[in-house]
């Protein structure tokens, strides 16, 4: 927790100082007890004596700290709460990727309310993403069931998967960890972004692997600029970039749809404590599934999430023909791979009006979707766009979308020669 006090208001440092000193001079009975359960330190908990909690407490960042893409209102509620907090406790866990390292997590009592404990999987973890605990051993190690797994879990063990519309590439943009601006999305300043965000491991893998095609034990430099070359192979289809969350071992994936609109997918076991990301949700007006791990959401802030629920929904609620083909065209990317979404998509595939029956078979051209062009033609009225489609379905179709990842390689080479 790397910050200058100094820089901290003198406000905000005259709070910290009040939470620590109340919570010394009248710590809460379940705390008292709590530290003297040798369970937690079975559970890898380190408690802090009071002049660790003093500079731990003066010492975090008032400022975001975790690399991430805030807002004006999510850097209000740390602002506002962050001083509040008063780290009681520790624990090391495995760190995947980095050899004789671990991840440092925090565990912190609001001295306003102190009710419980709250879990930060990193000390510069939002506030809004702490994770509520409970006052027992117990309830420590439920919170930890959901973090830090040994081994990763790989594909197979996710039991849960969900998709988003992140919002158009030309919309939004990534900070630069060189000068702190803003960058155009590609695969380079996406893995920049990632690398540095404290949500994420720095890897990432194109879509010709399923799953993490990284070895367990770490890499050298060379052998990881080695391996990650390969590792961006994409497949035919949709081009996308996955990487591990840091705390939770999920997958995010960012796929770019022609160039232009960006997809997440998100692959997890649900976290269980789904209150965090329903009060995110109502705070901040986003509508991340309350049972995302909270490392994935930390991932997924500045972005939108446009479920496929909420994809789908706005299809047929929009008159404006451009809109409604806009809504078609999310929706269709949203529900890539999701046999059961489109299949609700299905009945707004068509229109009275021949231009969108058009532009909705010109989109399910970009996703090869030969079964549906074939069903829809069977129905299509004018003979123009019959003839045409035929003429497509003879031809044969593909899906590979532009890859607005490629070229990243190049660059790397560059930033290699210059570093040289």
């Amino acid at each position: 927790m790397a910050s200058d006090v100094r820089e901290r208001p003198g406000r905000a440092l005259t709070l910290v100082r009040a939470a620590v000193a109340a919570l010394r001079a009248d710590p809460p009975d379940w705390l008292t007890a709590l530290r003297a359960d040798p369970a937690t330190v079975g559970l890898g908990l380190s408690w802090l004596d009071d002049d660790a909690i003093t500079e731990a407490a003066e010492d975090a960042p008032e400022r975001p700290s975790d690399w991430s893409l805030h807002t004006a209102a999510t850097q209000q509620h740390i602002r506002l709460n962050r001083p509040h907090l008063v780290p009681v406790a520790t624990s090391s866990h495995p760190s995947r990727g980095f050899a004789d390292m671990a991840s440092t997590a925090y565990w912190y009592v609001d001295g306003r309310a102190p009710e419980r404990l709250l879990f930060a999987p990193d000390p510069n973890y939002p506030t809004f993403l702490h994770v509520p605990v409970g006052t027992t051993a117990g309830d420590v190690a439920e919170v930890l069931a959901g973090f830090f797994p040994d081994p990763p879990p790989t594909r197979t063990a996710f039991t849960k998967v969900t998709r988003g519309f992140m919002g158009y590439r030309e919309d939004h943009s990534v900070p630069s960890p060189y000068n702190g601006g803003l960058e155009a999305i590609d695969g380079l300043t996406l893995d920049r972004y990632y690398t540095m965000n404290v949500f994420s491991h720095g890897n990432s893998w194109g879509s010709a692997f399923p799953d993490d095609p990284y070895p367990a034990e770490p890499l050298d430099m060379l052998q990881l600029t080695a391996f990650g070359r390969e590792a961006l192979k994409q497949d035919d289809g949709v081009p996308s970039k996955t990487w591990r969350t840091a705390h939770s071992g999920s997958y995010v994936t960012v796929e770019i749809h022609k160039e232009a609109l960006l997809v997440g997918e998100i692959r997890y076991r649900p976290g269980n404590r789904p209150e965090v990301v329903a009060d995110l949700n109502a705070r901040f007006g986003s509508t991340f599934p309350t049972d995302l791990p909270v490392d994935a959401v930390g991932m997924l802030l500045g972005f939108d999430f446009q479920t496929a629920d909420i994809a789908i929904g706005d299809v047929p609620t929009v008159e404006d023909l451009g809109e409604r083909l806009g809504a078609l065209q999310i929706a269709l990317a949203v529900t890539y791979g999701d046999l059961d979404g489109l299949d609700r998509l299905r009945p707004h595939l068509t229109h009275e009006d021949p231009r969108f029956r058009v532009r909705a078979l010109n989109m399910l051209l970009d996703y090869n979707y030969e079964f549906l062009l074939e069903e829809l033609v069977l129905a299509e009225t004018e003979a123009t766009i019959v003839e045409q489609t035929q003429g497509f379905l003879d031809e044969g179709i593909g899906a590979r979308h532009p890859d607005a990842f490629e070229g990243e390689g190049d660059d790397y080479d560059d930033e290699d020669e210059d570093d040289e």
